[in-house]
């Protein structure tokens, strides 16, 4: 057998010394690429794209959260208003869901150059508007900056029925079908959707026992590609044809949590609601002519959206009145994806005693409000929290005046006006084809 020497080790030929095997190595990596001595450019980071998957599956239940079915409820008010946060906790804990407040803002501490004016050049708006909008915009910008999926911001005098449950899981299974595709298709039950065009020639309806099964939620138990859920107002209309915004809705009746006709109350008088609808409905739709920001959610899409808007772009206007405009596609804005109930689910509650306890950002003086009450809400939770916890009957603000519809006046209504769809399987638990 042949030797030869490496430094002063000998070796079988058939065994290469260390230093040509080490050159033979940094050979072949440089040779395909793995090494180089030209200078490369880095590569790219990695970019996280949201809401393309879901987090963790979701169903309509989970409305029966300790969240409502959103990631955390926050509650906007001054810390001085001990009062407000006093009834809110009550209700909250009544109702057993969970809130975390933040801090409303005095406007005298906003300075000049943080205000978005926008291109209009308006002078600087009073303080009781600038604290209001900067409360606002610290409650959205907390949503973008936990990264949250959803997340409802109410204010400190909203009030709800004691019956919140059950009208937010209809509402989720209304607003479900208002933006899933139908079941195992890429078909819209809003028609308009399907065109690609939303200047529906009519109006699509449907009653919520008997909804089309659609596809599944990825992202929350109300659907999915939403920016706004408006749930506390002041009133809304239903989407006209001029607006060009989908116009698809789902009515709910009889729903004994409204109150008949003859009580209901919107800053715009008179209504579609009390116009066009029977006695006890709750009609949920897209976005039209919203005023009063009492509640609402926003989406992790829709809340970077309104941040970049209201926060930084624009402060033309009030900020439930920007919140419209947002979602509407009004005053120089893209149109969003907003939906809401008629009459709303929370309303701002209204103490008895002096007015100017029911607002920090209007003037009331004086004024006596002589009783509590809250518009539009039957059975409220703020004037029933004292029965509540000693299980005693509850107060109904709104006691029917007039013999109720029986069902059958509600079915022909409903066979007259609305798109039926088959009933639910009992042993399946989907819709018979």
């Amino acid at each position: 057998m042949n030797y030869h020497m490496c430094g002063r080790v000998l070796f079988a030929r058939r065994r290469p010394c260390n230093f040509a095997l080490f050159f033979i190595a940094v050979f072949l990596l440089w040779a395909f690429g793995i090494i180089s001595i030209a200078r490369r450019e880095p590569p790219p980071l990695p970019v996280k794209i949201p809401d393309l998957e879901p987090e963790h599956p979701v169903h309509t239940e989970d409305v029966y959260n300790k969240t409502l079915g959103f990631e955390k409820v926050f509650v906007l008010g001054l810390p001085a208003r001990t009062d407000r946060r006093d009834a809110i906790v009550l209700s909250s804990v009544l109702s057993d869901f969970e809130i975390e407040f933040i801090n409303g803002v005095g406007g005298a501490a906003v300075p000049d150059k943080v205000l978005p004016l926008g291109s209009n050049g308006r002078q600087r708006p009073t303080n009781l508007e600038v604290g209001s909008w900067r409360g606002h915009i610290n409650a959205i910008r907390e949503i973008v900056h936990r990264n949250l999926t959803s997340a409802l911001i109410m204010e400190d005098d909203a009030d709800w029925d004691v019956r919140l449950r059950e009208q937010i899981f209809n509402f989720a299974k209304s607003t479900q079908v208002l933006l899933q595709p139908m079941h195992a298709t890429n078909v819209y039950f809003d028609t308009s959707l399907n065109s690609g065009s939303t200047n529906s020639p009519y109006r699509k309806e449907a009653p919520l026992n008997r909804l089309p099964w659609t596809r599944a939620p990825s992202q929350t138990p109300y659907g999915d590609n939403w920016d706004v859920l408006w749930l506390g107002h002041c009133g809304m209309q239903l989407p006209t044809r001029e607006m060009k915004i989908p116009r698809a809705l789902i009515g709910h009746y009889p729903d004994y949590t409204v109150p008949q006709k003859q009580y209901l109350k919107f800053l715009s008088q008179p209504s579609d609601l009390e116009e066009e609808f029977l006695d006890h409905t709750r009609v949920v739709h897209r976005v039209q002519d919203g005023s009063c920001s009492t509640a609402y959610a926003l989406s992790r899409r829709g809340a970077r959206s309104l941040l970049n808007d209201a926060g930084l772009k624009h402060f033309d206007a009030p900020l439930d009145i920007m919140l419209r405009m947002f979602c509407e596609g009004t005053g120089g804005r893209r149109r969003h994806v907003c939906l809401t109930s008629s009459p709303a689910l929370f309303e701002q509650h209204r103490p008895a005693g002096t007015k100017s306890k029911q607002s920090d950002i209007a003037d009331h003086r004086d004024e006596i409000e002589e009783h509590a009450h809250t518009d539009n809400i039957r059975v409220s939770m703020r004037m029933n929290a004292e029965a509540f916890m000693a299980m005693q009957p509850l107060m109904e603000q709104y006691p029917d005046e007039r013999k109720p519809l029986d069902e059958k006046e509600y079915e022909n209504y409903k066979h007259k006006h609305m798109e039926i769809y088959p009933d639910l399987h009992p042993e399946t638990n989907q819709y018979d084809k």
